[in-house]
């Protein structure tokens, strides 16, 4: 796989595409991985990523698995906007009701799994790279935006970036989703910004209504190699951050040597933000667990070497 993406990278080429970004979760993944051996873990994501490709997103151009949930895009045009957003929003509706049943005929499932997902959608243009007509990856400002509404879109059910246009979609399928404003790590901390969460399934936080800038915000962060992070593996406690409280606001990140040409380039980093984390609850202390077997998986996919330092992050504001 590397060598194919080595060869394709050499006459790769970057452009910018009208995409809708899809940002897909699957909620309680960790206490499921906690409960269940690897080989039903991997059966269990494979066939969820198969369903959602071929029962709800066949339209996508590009599918990029997250660990424990699927990245989507899918293009656009002037002529067919209203279409792809309308077909886009209800694909996502249908799998938040379906979902608890997705994998319930599959012979391979025969154990409990997860009954509820997220979605964070958000359009506009992204960088698309590409080579022979292959997209390769997709980078920019709209996968960050559509991650973070994905993260609000809890227990479950479907987020809008308000600039998506509510106005695109069928009256039926518009009265599903009410409006807040909300601010947003990194990209919206000062000033809110206009979301549409849909109605009965989404509860937004309240410390997602208050300002970020002006809150106090803690941090841990370790640095391993890549195969040290993995003998932690599944499930790791992060040490010193018992609080006696949860804290709002939490955000992880993974930082780890960027690659061009199948080489590492010497001084600089790549930044991916993950959900591969959980609260803990111990006593009457809340503490972050973090789950380092999907975290791994993800990194590895990254191209990251076993040898490879990785620095995991978590910012958060404690609660007072």
């Amino acid at each position: 796989m590397h060598r194919i993406l080595r060869t394709a990278l050499t006459d790769a080429a970057g452009h910018s595409e009208f995409v809708i970004v899809v940002v897909a979760d699957i909620r309680g993944f960790s206490g499921f991985s906690q409960k269940h051996e690897s080989p039903d873990i991997a059966m269990y994501i494979k066939r969820v990523y198969m369903k959602l490709i071929d029962g709800y997103f066949p339209f996508a151009s590009f599918y990029k698995p997250t660990g424990d949930g699927l990245l989507v895009t899918v293009p656009y045009n002037e002529k067919n906007l209203a279409e792809v957003a309308q077909r886009t929003v209800e694909s996502c509706l249908q799998c938040v009701d379906q979902f608890g049943s997705i994998c319930q005929d599959d012979p391979m499932i025969n154990f409990p799994t997860p009954d509820k997902v997220g979605f964070g959608l958000a359009r506009g243009t992204c960088c698309c790279l590409t080579s022979e007509d292959k997209v390769l990856d997709f980078s920019g400002h709209l996968l960050n935006l559509a991650t973070r509404l994905m993260g609000l879109a809890r227990p479950s059910g479907v987020v809008l970036d308000g600039a998506f246009g509510l106005e695109l979609l069928k009256p039926e399928t518009k009265g599903l989703f009410e409006g807040d404003d909300v601010y947003l790590r990194s990209l919206a901390e000062e000033k809110a910004v206009k979301v549409f969460f849909q109605k009965g399934r989404v509860d937004i936080p309240e410390d997602a209504k208050r300002p970020l800038a002006t809150k106090r915000w803690d941090s841990w962060s370790y640095t391993l190699k890549l195969h040290q992070w993995e003998k932690l593996a599944p499930f790791y406690r992060v040490p010193g951050t018992g609080l006696s409280q949860r804290p709002v606001s939490p955000v992880l990140t993974a930082t780890f040597p960027a690659r061009a040409r199948g080489k590492i380039l010497k001084g600089v980093n790549r930044t991916s933000t993950r959900s591969d984390w959980e609260y803990l609850e111990v006593g009457a202390k809340f503490y972050f667990r973090l789950n380092l077997g999907a975290l791994v998986l993800h990194l590895k996919s990254e191209g990251v070497t076993s040898k490879s330092p990785v620095t995991l992050r978590i910012d958060y504001v404690p609660k007072e």
